[in-house]
């Protein structure tokens, strides 16, 4: 499971369609549900997080919430982001400040044409010396970086019921050139921004 908003929201979907699932079986339905709850409460505790629900007993009738599949898919959903935004907090913990500075321009600033230099000028570092912080502390480039943050948006953009067409959405994340802009989409994602509209499987 791609442990991304937008790739969990895909997986969830994945196998919750599958034809035991669709088929009504209670018996795939909870082996399911008890194989994502052990997932989930291992990623908390990789990161000293407290357990989703202590000695859980994955019977139907436990969760209030749960009334058809849709609900339960919904549920592990907003179990899983919410247990990712919390370790996004853990993690932006480990940060130094001058890091933390980095992200908060960058996120603030990701529609825009943004330089390297202009960011260390920005906090008062050298541009060498900020690309190799970078990296040491993210395990990424800050080219990498700034390309998840746009490429998360487009797709948030993109998923938008077509209120923007790609274009407007390349502009909006960054890109000047729609063309470029669906060009890094598909050597990230595997998909066009316009199979991603469709709703399309990624090929790899």
């Amino acid at each position: 499971m791609k442990m991304s908003k937008d790739g969990i929201r895909d997986s969830l979907a994945m196998m919750f369609d599958c034809d035991d699932i669709l088929h009504n079986s209670i018996q795939s339905l909870k082996m399911i549900s008890k194989q994502l709850t052990s997932a989930l409460d291992e990623l908390r505790k990789q990161y000293k997080l407290l357990p989703i629900y202590d000695g859980i007993n994955l019977s139907i009738k436990d969760y209030s919430q749960w009334y058809n599949i849709n609900d339960i898919r919904k549920w592990f959903v907003n179990k899983f982001i919410s247990t990712i935004e919390e370790i996004e907090i853990i993690k932006s913990q480990q940060y130094s400040p001058k890091i933390l500075m980095t992200l908060e321009y960058i996120k603030k600033n990701y529609s825009k044409d943004i330089q390297i230099d202009e960011i260390a000028n920005v906090i008062n570092i050298s541009g060498p010396y900020l690309r190799h912080k970078f990296k040491e502390e993210l395990q990424m480039t800050i080219l990498e970086y700034i390309t998840n943050i746009r490429l998360e948006k487009a797709k948030d953009l993109l998923k938008s019921g077509g209120a923007y067409k790609v274009y407007e959405v390349a502009e909006m994340v960054g890109y000047g050139n729609s063309q470029y802009f669906s060009q890094v989409f598909k050597k990230n994602t595997g998909i066009s921004p316009l199979s991603y509209i469709s709703g399309k499987e990624a090929s790899r």
